[in-house]
């Protein structure tokens, strides 16, 4: 094959991997929660998201299982968060979750509707 064709399918992959972003980390839940209506139980889950650009996919998974998913903005943040992090919005006994830290980025998730937030929970 010629290196010119080499390349160019280098470069196109390059750039479909580009805009195409896949992320997981390992978050450890250690409350009930819930994410577009559904209940996430303590426990550990990998949370995943994929898209392009700031728009995203994000999934909560146990096991093989995708137990909820919801779709998310990707923010960038002045500084880079310590810790993965799930921030909540405590209302009576429901924890809805607003936002995602991942831990040694400036990325944040944030889910649609999300407002006030009154507590942090989770880490690697």
């Amino acid at each position: 094959m010629n290196p010119k064709k080499i390349m160019t399918a280098l470069v196109i992959l390059a750039a479909i991997a580009f805009v195409t972003s896949a992320f997981a980390t390992d978050i450890t839940v250690t409350k009930a929660m819930s994410l577009n209506g559904k209940q996430l139980a303590p426990g550990q889950y990998k949370v995943k998201y994929t898209g392009s650009g700031s728009d995203v996919q994000v999934n909560f998974i146990k096991g093989k299982d995708t137990v909820a998913s919801a779709p998310a903005r990707l923010e960038e943040r002045n500084s880079k968060s310590f810790n993965d992090a799930v921030i909540t919005d405590d209302n009576g006994s429901t924890h809805e979750i607003k936002e995602i830290l991942l831990g040694g980025k400036k990325q944040v998730l944030v889910f649609s509707g999300a407002g006030a937030s009154s507590s942090a929970m989770g880490a690697r």
